[in-house]
């Protein structure tokens, strides 16, 4: 191959390509064999085959080009467009390889196409010729690198744009993971809510049944021993007043008992020391075997049941009024809220988890109200108080405040808890965000978050941090109606 000499046009060193081609074609005009060296084509038809060893080289003189790679699969793509003034084949040509990439008509055109020998034997016979073509393919490779480059560049931009892409999308799909975590949760709430308003509206009736008839009892035994002034009388009245002694007490009681009235034996004993230890000793003369005791102790002991029946039917009565408010329905329009009687009704409730805390409850009446949802309200408390359970244990010391701080209600909920790690107090409120699965408990992450969201929906704010006695406090503050 010769690529010497110097251009007619002196194109060397700032190349013209359409005049390099324009000189080109008077050569090829005067060729003998341009007749069957230059070719007519059509659209659609394939020049050159991809895998083939055709061992042909061509100009293009006119009409446009597509270079086409098949994937793996089989699939047609075209890879490059090309026209006017590029050499198709070149590559294989140089390497004297197989065709790397097909070659097919986008339009009708004309095309230079020698078999590799022929366009050998051109450049060795015909030296200005060589020279056009040498500066012509070294054009075309210099073009190609060129693209190559901006593609290596196109690409390093695409895929940078499809990785930030891919992190929005991770990013969205996540937040909607999270939206419809939320969103399952609340129907289930909802759904719940509307389970224990049944509920509480099925209970009402026996429980107010339970209550007239504690009334009534109350009334009828306590006039049947009216008449009674004796040790009968004392008793009914002691059991319906005493407070319960504590189990040390009792004891101590029992002991002193059973060495006064030993032939009583130690069952009867134990019942006596419920009894206030003055009555015990004025009615001491009667007590003289285990009938008299029986008949001393049966009005004390009903009149214990009956206080007792009365308190508990009270206090079924206050959980099913509570259980009420708290999970009344839902409402989309915003009603005059009052915080502490949410508050109340949500420890009520959740009584049983506090039964051997140290509570400390500072809410006082008169606050004022908010406008929002009580229901979701109360499902801010809820987490809140369960979080604060979980966190401190059953024998934590649990401090629970509500006050008015300008045109702010402010609610302080303070355990005793192991507080939380400084690197993790930023991620509390983030959706899945839990501790519990370690230490044997289980979570979703959820109930803090939701009530971030409840309080942002409320226009308030919800802040934690940790004490200096140690333990968690969460401070919650809901704007208070004008």
């Amino acid at each position: 191959m010769k690529f010497g000499g110097k251009s007619g046009s002196g194109l060397r060193d700032a190349l013209d390509r359409e005049a390099l081609l324009r000189e080109i074609e008077d050569l090829l005009a005067h060729h003998p064999q341009a007749v069957r060296i230059i070719r007519d084509f059509s659209e659609g038809e394939t020049i050159l085959g991809e895998g083939v060893q055709e061992g042909r080289i061509g100009l293009i003189l006119e009409g446009e080009l597509h270079l086409v790679k098949r994937s793996d699969e089989g699939e047609a793509i075209q890879v490059d467009k090309i026209g006017r003034g590029e050499m198709i084949g070149l590559l294989s040509y140089l390497a004297r390889e197989i065709n790397f990439i097909g070659v097919k008509a986008a339009s009708s055109g004309r095309v230079l196409l020698l078999s590799w020998d022929a366009f050998d034997a051109l450049l060795e016979t015909r030296a200005e010729m060589a020279d056009l073509l040498g500066l012509l393919m070294r054009d075309n490779l210099m073009g190609r690198y060129r693209r190559v480059v901006r593609m290596h560049f196109d690409a390093a931009r695409l895929n940078r744009e499809l990785e930030m892409e891919r992190r929005e999308l991770r990013a969205t799909i996540a937040e909607l993971e999270a939206t419809r975590s939320r969103l399952i949760n609340q129907e289930k709430l909802a759904m719940l809510g509307k389970i224990v308003a049944g509920l509480a509206h099925e209970l009402n009736n026996p429980v107010a049944a339970i209550e007239r008839n504690t009334a009534y009892l109350a009334d009828l035994l306590g006039g049947m021993l009216a008449s009674d002034e004796g040790a009968a009388a004392s008793a009914w009245k002691a059991g319906r007043e005493s407070p319960d002694p504590d189990s040390r007490t009792l004891r101590e009681r029992m002991e002193g008992l059973e060495k006064k009235f030993p032939h009583l034996g130690r069952s009867a004993c134990r019942r006596l020391a419920a009894l206030p230890p003055e009555l015990v000793e004025a009615s001491a003369a009667g007590l003289t075997d285990s009938a008299a005791c029986e008949q001393f102790l049966q009005p004390f002991e009903a009149g214990r049941f009956v206080h007792t029946l009365g308190a508990a039917s009270e206090r079924i009565a206050r959980l099913v009024r509570s259980l009420k408010n708290y999970a009344r329905p839902g409402q989309h329009t915003s009603e005059h809220v009052d915080v502490v009687a949410g508050l109340r009704d949500t420890l009520l409730i959740l009584g049983n988890r506090f039964k051997e805390a140290e509570l400390s409850v500072d809410l006082p009446e008169g606050l004022p109200r908010v406008s929002g949802n009580a229901g979701e309200l109360n499902q801010i408390w809820t987490n809140l108080l369960v979080n604060a359970s979980e966190a401190m244990g059953p024998q934590g010391r649990l401090s629970i405040t509500a006050r008015s701080e300008s045109s702010y209600l402010l609610v302080r909920i303070a355990d005793s808890g192991p507080g939380i790690a400084p690197d993790r107090i930023q991620a509390i409120f983030e959706p899945h965000f839990t501790t519990k699965a370690q230490g044997g408990q289980f979570g979703l992450g959820l109930g803090l978050s939701i009530a971030r969201e409840i309080v942002h929906k409320h226009g308030g704010a919800i802040e934690v941090a940790n004490a200096s006695e140690g333990g968690a406090v969460f401070s919650v503050r809901l704007p208070v109606l004008a």
